[in-house]
């Protein structure tokens, strides 16, 4: 349908978005070689400034791409199951992006943070990450198509994602699981560091095995950041990251999982100590990020992920005020799996009060991930709550296109439906010529839709005067 020069009122305002904005700007291809070029001088003012500025880029969505997407997982049909084809297509760099990336191209998401460690060369080397996180058991299928992108392209996994970002003007992070846990439960996924020094998990593998999930024992194989040996060689193999990616910056995300000290492992919260560990170590983070930076000649962005509110996190060793105060952090994730119903606002303001952007994690539970009404509905309460944006995470991401009725003042409903499930737009053109209209000027937008979601102010009701040019789908 083709509204050509039409002056439309709606009553009751219509703005055409994916979740977040009612404008979308074209993102502007970036060129690589350019961004590689060191200047003839960058002095730490000029990173600081530059870091300040990158900081503040528009993230209407953030996705947080787990990376196993190079064994062969987020299959095209949204499954998100590995079958012999997905593995088959992970091995080429175009079949690898195609998994999960391709569709996310030209969309809202702004930003891709990913993890990946079965794809990254530095794992399967002797350097400071590869012996940190490096894989006791290093034969899977990620590994064989790592070692296929490797060979036949040679770019792995991060490599391949950082070119397709820069084409096409997207942010990418190499995005660090300060404390994963999943080998409490896979053995496989072992990493060597752990069979080289068992004494560094907060519970001897024997003792963990009593209890059963979702007994926080059970997570016995988290590494104890108490060592300093710990601490200090998270730092040197996120050194390794900076100085052989490309990269806009790094996320350091606590929440997966958020076990770092002996005292959560009895169900209590950590101690002074504990929390002056961890304010050491995102110190020397921030220092390593800044060293690096000035090398490379542009600035690393700090990100970091906490939980829901101030006093959970520092109950597990996350002491945010800190890192705003002493300007350690350039953007907050928040958020956990647990009680999407819990208020972030305090948070959010705080992080604005120290000009740091807030991001909240947007999961309606995994039982119910393609229920787009709630995710949807999640997101508009982050947004009231004064959230920069989005982040999702996992495999199962798609964006669906919505329709913003008086932004602020009632909700949000889907495009796509009929009836109770979507909007009924009514459409007057101009040169339909009424007693209203009588000399065909004003062409008239309305709606009437159902929705869901509580009014949230009324007072916030606007008009806005719009000029259609094309509606189409």
């Amino acid at each position: 349908m083709k509204l050509t020069s039409i002056r439309s009122l709606a009553t009751c305002c219509i703005v055409l978005s994916l979740i977040l904005t009612s404008c979308s700007e074209e993102k502007e291809p970036t060129n690589n070689n350019d961004r590689m070029t060191k200047p003839a001088t960058f002095t730490m003012a000029d990173l600081k400034k530059q870091r300040k500025e990158m900081a503040h880029r528009r993230r209407r969505i953030i996705f947080n791409n787990d990376g196993d997407d190079v064994g062969g997982y987020g299959a095209v049909d949204a499954t998100n199951v590995q079958t012999k084809e997905s593995v088959e297509m992970a091995s080429t760099p175009e079949g690898l992006l195609k998994l999960r990336t391709t569709a996310l191209l030209g969309s809202q998401v702004d930003a891709i943070w990913y993890y990946t460690t079965h794809g990254m060369k530095i794992r399967h080397s002797n350097g400071p990450y590869g012996r940190f996180y490096g894989p006791s058991n290093p034969e899977n299928v990620a590994v064989r198509n790592f070692k296929t992108l490797t060979s036949k392209y040679g770019k792995d996994a991060l490599e391949i994602m950082i070119e397709a970002c820069r084409k096409q003007g997207i942010e990418i992070f190499y995005s660090n699981r300060m404390n994963d846990t999943h080998d409490s439960f896979r053995p496989k996924l072992t990493r060597y560091i752990k069979v080289e020094h068992p004494e560094y998990t907060l519970l001897p593998r024997e003792e963990g095995k009593k209890f059963g999930y979702p007994d926080i024992r059970s997570l016995w194989a988290a590494l104890n950041f108490e060592y300093p040996q710990i601490r200090q060689m998270t730092v040197e193999a996120l050194r390794e990251v900076c100085r052989n990616y490309d990269i806009d910056g790094i996320e350091l995300d606590f929440i997966r999982h958020p076990l770092y000290f002996p005292p959560t492992m009895e169900y209590k919260a950590v101690e002074q100590k504990h929390l002056e560990m961890m304010n050491d170590m995102v110190r020397k983070i921030r220092t390593m990020t800044e060293e690096e930076g000035l090398k490379r000649g542009r600035a690393i962005l700090v990100a970091a992920r906490c939980a829901d509110d101030l006093a959970l996190s520092r109950s597990i060793g996350l002491d945010v005020e800190t890192w705003f105060e002493e300007d350690l952090i350039d953007v907050l994730v928040m958020g956990t799996w647990i009680d999407f119903a819990t208020p972030m606002k305090d948070l959010i303001d705080l992080s604005h009060r120290h000009e740091v952007p807030a991001y909240v994690l947007v999961h309606s539970a995994y039982k119910a991930e393609h229920d787009w009404s709630l995710w949807r509905g999640d997101a508009m309460f982050r947004f009231a709550e004064g959230a920069d944006g989005m982040l999702a995470t996992g495999g199962n991401n798609d964006v669906y296109p919505m329709v913003v009725m008086a932004q602020s003042a009632w909700g949000q409903c889907s495009l796509k439906g009929h009836g109770y499930s979507g909007v009924s737009p009514t459409i007057i053109p101009s040169n339909l010529k009424n007693h209203a209209n009588p000399n065909g000027m004003f062409g008239y937008v309305g709606a009437d839709f159902w929705l869901s979601s509580v009014r949230l102010n009324e007072n916030w009701m606007t008009k806005v005067e719009c000029c259609v040019t094309d509606i189409s789908g």
